[in-house]
């Protein structure tokens, strides 16, 4: 596949970013789900019998294609959906082990998190109809199954970060060799003890692609350390950004149905959604993982405090805590990170 990340959303054709799911593939992953509930098995304990599905095997390595060197994401359709306490989103938990090692999203350390307005003042953004700011997930791939889609609104909105890269380059030349140095940036919400890092937004890889890390709600959150303050040279070019994020056309935007699965890697393209209303009968309702990848590049030494490791292909990112059986609302049994 040539690469072509650096794309704008409104010249893309849904063939290049949308596939479905084959009949064979949808009987093999269900199959292999009956098998896991049935012998009481997590699906993150059988890659090996997966990956030997041949139809399986090809979906899971175009996936991978698109995302290393095509777009940097894909949407799967037709997806199986079913809500079931005893399969609990199994087949989706044997795809995201096919595509690399799922880590965890909290601080007790699930695999897996429902995306859903929980109309609780103290949530986070996930956890809301809110639109969201756009950024990227502290991990090298996001996987997101529509369960059910809101009523109204919701809708994602993804965008090539090389683009986004090209167009400062030329545009605000000084703003971009500014985003190429570390801002200070601190994960939400912010724990005693944590010191945060300060992260580049812009990253020259050893191989020569231009890899993206933006979250501006985490750069924010930065004040609260001693010492860290952005410059308004700082503000100005976060500014920069993130205006040229909102021109219409730059980002490629849809709606997500039943079986879709947008997956995305995350210093590739950057994402964000729409505030939605819901059907109070059927609410909104997503299932999340962060999956580490095998092919993922070197980073800086700055990323450490973030992602655990930085070596290219190791276990990292997530949060820095501890990996659980991969059950929504499981309980920590044994260690995320490896040591790079």
């Amino acid at each position: 596949m040539a690469n072509i990340r650096g794309w704008q959303g409104q010249r893309m054709p849904t063939s290049s970013w949308k596939v479905r799911i084959s009949e064979s593939q949808i009987e093999e992953i269900s199959s292999i789900a009956e098998y896991c509930n049935k012998e009481s098995i997590p699906p993150e304990e059988i890659s090996s019998i997966a990956g030997s599905c041949g139809s399986l095997k090809s979906l899971a390595c175009d996936i991978t294609d698109r995302l290393k060197s095509g777009m940097g994401m894909v949407v799967v359709s037709g997806f199986p959906t079913a809500e079931s306490s005893t399969l609990d989103f199994c087949e989706f938990r044997i795809l995201c082990r096919l595509l690399g090692e799922p880590v965890g999203q909290n601080e007790i350390g699930d695999l897996y998190t429902r995306i859903e307005d929980t109309r609780s003042s103290s949530s986070r953004g996930y956890q809301s109809s809110v639109s969201l700011p756009w950024h990227v997930d502290p991990v090298d791939v996001v996987a997101l199954l529509c369960v059910r889609p809101a009523q109204s609104g919701g809708t994602s909105r993804v965008a090539s970060s090389k683009n986004i890269a090209e167009i400062l380059s030329i545009e605000a030349p000084e703003a971009f060799s500014l985003l190429k140095n570390p801002f200070p940036a601190i994960f939400e919400p912010p724990r005693e003890g944590n010191l945060g890092a300060r992260l580049p937004i812009f990253i020259q890889s050893d191989n020569g692609n231009s890899l993206c890390w933006y979250t501006r709600q985490y750069i924010n959150l930065s004040r609260i350390l001693p010492g860290c303050r952005l410059s308004h040279r700082m503000i100005s070019a976060l500014d920069s950004l993130d205006e040229i994020l909102e021109r219409p056309g730059i980002s490629l935007d849809f709606s997500l149905e039943p079986g879709d699965i947008q997956i995305m890697n995350n210093f590739s393209v950057l994402h964000t959604r729409s505030e939605f209303a819901e059907n109070e009968m059927a609410k909104r309702l997503l299932v999340r993982s962060w999956i580490s990848t095998s092919w993922s590049q070197q980073l800086p030494d700055n990323f450490l405090p973030f992602y655990g490791s930085v070596a290219a292909g190791s276990v990292r990112g997530g949060r820095p805590i501890a990996r659980s059986s991969g059950r929504l609302g499981a309980k920590v049994t044994t260690p995320t990170f490896v040591n790079s």
